[in-house]
């Protein structure tokens, strides 16, 4: 039976000027929770891997490869076995494109955050050392909820646009529990934390650069426990922080750090029940498959008012997709190559998917597994859109309406990475 080892690093991605989010607000540092990279390292006999949280909206592709590269020549662990993973704050500079008609990537601070995470991966591969795992389920803080719900007419609203409306339904459920794990010296000293929480992550969605929810819970966690903490979004492209149907709903730092602080508690709590997790060895998997892209005739174009009846809110949509729609329509067929990623130490597996994969996917995901704990992972490696359940697809609403890079894939799509996934999870049991 081979040691396990591991290493953990962070480094400050926080932009020095300002610059413009996804919504086109220019964003300047504050008092905001700052951005950042946080990199755990793994080895175990000739086995090695990296996981990677970065504090943004998304990462696309090509720069997730371009990132593995230089973590590779640096560090000799393999790019296919580095795991790069938003943490999805909308509070910071996008590492890729989202709307046509909105920001695209500053290629100045690509190249900082690049050279951040190699910074990152590689001081934790020189930091390796002899690791103790502990990892377990625990209760989420119990404020999620799903943002789509359905006026009676079947029509699915989004968020705050359903607010008051408590005779609405929501469409699927959120999920009150997440995966954690922590990495540990023999003696107890910690050497990272990491977990996956499945709420998006945008409480503090104001003028200046935040990590928002994921990253007051880092700073808590850390703070409890010592340590490096890597923050992942499990699957959760249909739950928010609030309940829809309530006429009002608390946001910004102070909530998130109220959050935080139950987070830690919890983990900190989990943690002391646990026995530490026999580890004999690091198994790695992946799988990278196309996946078809809805055709133009297949798709609609954000027409019903999901996201505000204002004619405020009808313009902005229009400036939105009409772009979309045209470039589609130019384009024809096109399709997505997803990236399905595999780790397991003992009874611990981490699997990841690009999507920002509707919640129950996750939670069946999660259940169904051949291992004791099981964290899914969504935007890893890649920023493939929302991934809808195929019922979805009736009830129209924001996350369904076609684009070119935001909400793309077949219906079938989410239950192709289900099936993908626990495919590879299966492979992954020893």
């Amino acid at each position: 039976m081979a040691d396990l080892l591991a290493g953990g690093a962070t480094r400050d991605i926080t932009p020095e000027s300002g610059l413009r989010q996804y919504y086109g607000t220019v964003l300047e540092r504050g008092g905001g929770c700052p951005l950042a990279v946080n990199a755990i390292a793994l080895r175990c006999g000739e086995a090695e891997a990296a996981l990677v949280s970065v504090d943004t909206l998304f990462v696309d592709r090509p720069h997730v490869l371009q990132m593995r590269e230089e973590c590779e020549l640096a560090t000799g662990i393999p790019g296919a076995q580095i795991c790069i993973a938003a943490t999805h704050t909308h509070s910071s500079p996008a590492l890729g494109a989202t709307f046509l008609a909105g920001e695209l990537p500053d290629p100045l601070y690509i190249d900082l955050v690049t050279d951040r995470v190699r910074e990152a991966v590689t001081a934790a591969h020189d930091e390796l050392r002899p690791a103790v795992l502990h990892a377990g389920i625990c209760p989420t803080p119990g404020i999620e909820h799903c943002r789509r719900m359905l006026r009676p007419d079947g029509q699915a609203i989004v968020g705050p646009h359903a607010a008051g409306h408590t005779e609405w339904r929501p469409e699927g459920q959120a999920d009150h529990e997440m995966a954690w794990a922590t990495l540990e010296t023999p003696a107890g000293e910690s050497i990272a934390t990491l977990f996956a929480w499945p709420v998006h992550n945008n409480a503090c969605t104001g003028p200046v650069y935040h990590a928002d929810l994921f990253g007051r819970a880092r700073e808590a966690l850390s703070e409890h426990l010592g340590g490096h903490v890597v923050t992942f979004a499990a699957p959760c492209g249909d739950v928010i922080w609030y309940d829809p149907t309530e006429p009002e709903f608390e946001r910004g730092d102070e909530f998130a750090r109220r959050v935080a602080g139950m987070i830690a508690d919890t983990v900190v709590r989990a943690r002391r029940r646990t026995r530490p997790m026999a580890v004999g060895d690091l198994r790695l998997r992946s799988d990278v498959a196309p996946i078809a892209d809805r055709a133009w005739e297949d798709s609609t174009w954000c027409e019903d008012d999901c996201r505000g009846d204002s004619e405020a809110a009808r313009r902005r949509a229009r400036e939105r997709y009409d772009p979309e729609r045209e470039a589609v329509r130019r384009r024809g067929a096109t399709h997505r190559l997803v990236d399905i990623q595999g780790f397991a130490l003992g009874e611990l597996a981490i699997i990841t998917n690009p999507g920002e994969l509707f919640c129950e996917f996750g939670t069946r995901i999660r259940r169904r597994s051949p291992f004791a704990v099981t964290m899914p992972v969504e935007l890893a490696n890649d920023a493939c859109g929302y991934v809808p359940y195929e019922r979805s697809f009736d009830h129209a609403g924001y996350e369904t309406h076609r684009t070119c890079w935001t909400s793309r894939l077949v219906p079938k799509a989410g239950e192709i990475i289900t099936r993908r996934s626990l495919d590879l999870l299966r492979q992954l049991r020893p």
